[in-house]
C-alpha cells in the first residue's frame, strides 16, 4: 500500500517560526567554520543564534554538555 507523499498534508503543520525555535532549549549544534581566518567549532542555538567558538570539536561539545544542552553536529 503506497501513498502518494504530495497527497500527504498534516493538520497540524509546523510553521517556520515554530519550527526555527523547536529544540532551541535542548539541542546546539556545531559547525566547524573560520572566524577571522582560524579554523573553530562554531555553536549555535535550534534558531541558528551563534552561541560560541571553540577551537576543536571535542571542547565546543563540552561547552554545550555543560549548558544541559545536546550537541548535534551538522555540515
Amino acid at each position: 500500500m503506497r501513498k502518494d507523499i504530495n497527497a500527504f498534508r498534516s493538520s497540524s503543520a509546523m510553521s517556520g517560526n515554530t519550527f526555527a525555535h523547536w529544540g532551541l532549549n535542548k539541542i546546539a549544534y556545531i559547525k566547524q567554520t573560520e572566524l577571522n581566518g582560524v579554523p573553530v567549532y562554531a555553536v549555535h542555538a535550534a534558531n541558528g543564534k551563534p552561541l560560541a567558538a571553540a577551537p576543536a570539536r571535542d571542547v565546543a561539545a563540552a561547552l554545550v554538555i555543560q549548558n544541559e544542552l545536546t550537541p548535534v553536529d551538522t555540515h
